[in-house]
């Protein structure tokens, strides 16, 4: 451990005097009056709304603070104490009358001197007013000391003694104070952008306990049985950062030596109860603590305050768990996620702080992120994983929230620190920024860069959203506008069908709020076949966009976001089969292909014609221009059965209209696309075709599977319709159809198809059931040439 040399500076101004310069001249060290005063002041103040959000006072912004320092008597077993606190401030106003710092009403106030001379002041509405004899013009400093104690009736959840409930009411007492809450223990000016420049905590109390404070310890014995632990940091510090705990500690020290840190090491001091097995249960967990400041230390630049130390400190408050106090954390008992959490507070909340509690996630969101790189790095990329999921779906257990805490709700400690909100969906959004880069020596460099950029100082979520832009070349502009200010997550479903080495991935978007309606992400899907799998990242510009992916294997599944890096949902995953369909019509087939003489009718039927007796299908699937290799609609019907089992409507699992296309394919209504259908089949698929005025035919065979694609022809053979020679006609010689003839649609050609429907409609032109060719019109053609060769024919098709 490296020993810290105060740098005494010397008193730049000597009209200023102070009472205890003599005593501790060390409250100026590493003061320097020459750095630019309050650099984040103008930057923030006229933008964020949250600004003394608990007691609003214009006054504290005419001056920077450049100290603190407690010397208060206190104990472990009260929540008593008295003393007094030092606050070294330099005027950054044009000059200033009245010197103001917050304090609670419920302290006392005794007595105030600034710069070493008594003076009256008035203490309401939680702030102290000190009129100043003569104003104080810019760049001078003031010495405000304040003697103040506890009253007998004072209670305070921010300086409390409790009892340790896990380790046998052990007593132990502590500050407590993030967000707005110091000044219930100490003077204190209760903005983020003002850090001091350094911090004493002197604390006495009993000899037989210990103090847990920031930074280095001198130990000073005292009389009567007492000790003085005198603590001093000389670390940029926000004022909520700034911590005492007292307890009957045992202490126990280990070492951290980060590969940056050549032939030297950090201490890692622990006060742990002097209880009963409290060391020895809890001993494991703590020495691992060096491990995660040398990983830590490797990924995001070498921890910042390694000159003082870092630790932990047993503590039992009433609200949080674990608490970064600056170089030693109150912790209330020992997990290794909360050990990782709270020691990444050292990089994201003690180094660089958020500058406005709206962009608390500067501080919450990354050390919740460092509970995912500790546990990536030195457990398992599973371990990692599971982590991330179970935060992912704690996030989506309510619908709406963004990560950005609106102006409305900075008064609400409880939204700040909203776990669902501020650390799981905080975290969730730096993995998703990782994921964005796709580069981890980008994504770390930005981290380190953000860090080196802003340390010992604040910094918002769109400063952060700067260097992620600087670093990697990206704009994060929509990033930050969907996952940061937006609310809620995305649902993805997926329609997917494959047509040979190529499948057509749909993927449609869903939200879970109206305030987020498009969340613009890549997305990786896994493409799951026989033997393997291949995972591609496509990217999701709309609620709605289908993706062609060239793939030389039959996909037998696919899964969304597999690796989980983004928040999100998976909806339903509908695997949509292909079919592809070949058929003749005897009616206009003409030796090599069937005419297309009806497209050019007025009244071919834009609107599926099968929504009549016999066939009573109630699709609505239409068409808005006629291809011009159309031939008619037809229906088609697909079974699910088993293979040689007598096959009945029953067991009909889907039906579509379709377009009849001249080459005998069946396609959709689109004029290219193959027929699809989302059924899952329990056994094999079986297909029949109908029309309007042709014998219906059922394949004989199941349809056979191939990359994505049912296929069967039934133009090759009598033997690929069921009922074979009876159920279709030879065109040509080994070309075979379906039967023309069945006017009515009622399966038989009988005298009715003649004497009901052609002479009804005989010598008519349109689009007719009695135009048994399909040539335009009713003539005697369609009664001799089809109708009359085929009477008494049937459809083979079982009912």
């Amino acid at each position: 451990m490296k020993h810290l040399y105060l740098l005494i500076y010397a008193l730049l101004l000597t009209s200023i005097q102070t009472t205890h310069s003599q005593d501790d001249p060390e409250i100026f060290a590493e003061t320097n009056l020459d750095e630019p005063v309050c650099s984040h002041q103008a930057k923030y103040f006229l933008e964020a709304g949250n600004k003394s959000v608990i007691n609003p006072n214009p006054l504290v912004f005419e001056y920077d603070v450049k100290f603190y320092k407690l010397d208060l008597e206190a104990y472990d077993s009260t929540n008593q104490f008295s003393g007094s606190a030092t606050v070294l401030a330099q005027v950054v106003a044009t000059e200033t009358d009245t010197f103001s710092i917050e304090l609670s009403n419920k302290l006392s106030a005794d007595s105030v001197f600034i710069n070493g001379v008594k003076l009256t002041f008035n203490h309401v509405s939680n702030n102290i007013y000190v009129p100043l004899p003569v104003p104080v013009p810019t760049g001078n400093l003031i010495e405000f000391l304040l003697y103040y104690h506890t009253p007998p009736a004072y209670t305070s959840i921010y300086f409390s003694s409790t009892l340790a409930v896990n380790y046998g009411n052990f007593v132990v007492s502590q500050t407590f104070s993030e967000p707005y809450f110091a000044h219930e223990f100490m003077p204190c000016k209760q903005e983020l952008e003002d850090k001091a420049d350094s911090v004493f905590v002197f604390i006495t109390t009993k000899d037989d306990l210990k103090v847990a404070g920031p930074g280095l310890l001198t130990l000073v014995p005292l009389p009567d049985q007492k000790v003085r632990y005198e603590w001093r940091t000389h670390q940029k510090t926000a004022f909520y950062l700034i911590c005492f705990a007292i307890s009957d500690y045992q202490e126990y020290s280990i070492y951290a030596k980060p590969d940056s840190l050549p032939g030297d090491s950090i201490l890692v001091l622990n006060y742990v109860y002097d209880y009963p097995n409290c060391l020895e249960s809890n001993k494991a967990t703590i020495d691992k603590t060096p491990a995660m400041i040398e990983l830590f230390s490797d990924k995001l630049g070498l921890y910042r305050f390694h000159e003082e130390k870092y630790g932990h400190y047993m503590w039992y408050p009433s609200n949080f768990s674990g608490m970064e106090h600056i170089t030693m954390t109150g912790i209330r008992s020992f997990s290794e996620n909360l050990i990782a959490h709270e020691l990444t507070h050292s990089w994201f909340g003690d180094n660089v702080t958020c500058a406005t509690w709206s962009d608390i996630w500067i501080n919450e969101g990354f050390a919740s992120y460092g509970e995912y790189i500790e546990r990536q790095n030195l457990i398992s990329q599973a371990s990692a994983n599971s982590l991330m999921l179970t935060y992912m779906n704690y996030v989506m257990t309510l619908p709406g929230g963004s990560v950005y805490v609106p102006e409305a709700d900075i008064d609400n400690w409880g939204r700040i620190f909203s776990t669902r909100l501020t650390y799981r969906k905080g975290c969730a959004l730096v993995h998703m920024i990782r994921y964005e880069m796709q580069n981890d020596s980008l994504f770390f460099k930005t981290l380190y860069d953000f860090l080196q950029q802003y340390q010992d100082s604040i910094a918002t979520g769109l400063d952060f959203k700067s260097v992620c832009e600087n670093v990697s070349g990206l704009d994060f502009t929509g990033f930050f506008n969907q996952w940061y200010f937006g609310e809620g997550y995305p649902t993805f479903s997926v329609i997917w069908s494959q047509d040979e080495d190529t499948v057509w991935l749909n993927s449609i978007q869903t939200t879970s709020t109206i305030i987020t309606t498009l969340f613009k992400t890549p997305v990786d899907f896994k493409l799951s076949y026989s033997g393997g799998s291949q995972t591609v990242r496509l990217y999701q510009l709309t609620n709605d966009t289908t993706f062609k992916i060239v793939i030389p294997h039959e996909v037998t599944g696919i899964t969304i976001d597999p690796d989980n890096w983004i928040l999100n949902q998976s909806g339903t995953i509908t695997h949509r089969n292909n079919l592809d369909i070949k058929v003749w019509l005897e009616g206009p087939f003409n030796g090599s292909e069937m005419n297309t003489d009806l497209t050019g009718l007025a009244d071919f039927p834009l609107l599926q014609p099968y929504n009549l007796p016999p066939w009573n299908y109630n699709g609505d699937e239409s068409i808005t221009i006629i291809p011009d290799n159309c031939v008619d609609w037809v229906l088609v019907e697909l079974r699910d059965t088993t293979f040689g089992s007598p096959t009945s409507v029953a067991t009909t699992i889907n039906r579509q209209a379709a377009l009849l296309l001249n080459d005998g394919r069946i396609v959709k209504p689109d004029g290219s696309s193959k027929l699809q259908f989302d059924s899952t089949l329990l056994n094999q698929l079986y297909v029949v075709i109908r029309h309007r005025n042709h014998l219906g035919i059922l394949s004989a065979f199941p349809l056979i599977y191939d990359m994505g694609v049912y296929r069967y022809d039934f133009t090759t053979s009598y033997l690929q319709v069921y009922g074979g020679i009876n159920a279709c006609k030879e065109l040509i010689p080994g070309v075979w159809g379906m039967i023309a003839g069945d006017a009515d649609g009622s399966g038989i050609i009988e005298d009715t198809d003649k004497t009901l429907v052609w002479e009804t409609s005989a010598g008519g032109f349109g689009y007719l059931s009695s135009d048994l060719n399909l040539d335009g019109q009713s003539d005697n053609k369609d009664k001799d040439d089809y109708w009359l060769p085929n009477l008494g024919k049937g459809t083979m098709v079982p009912e």
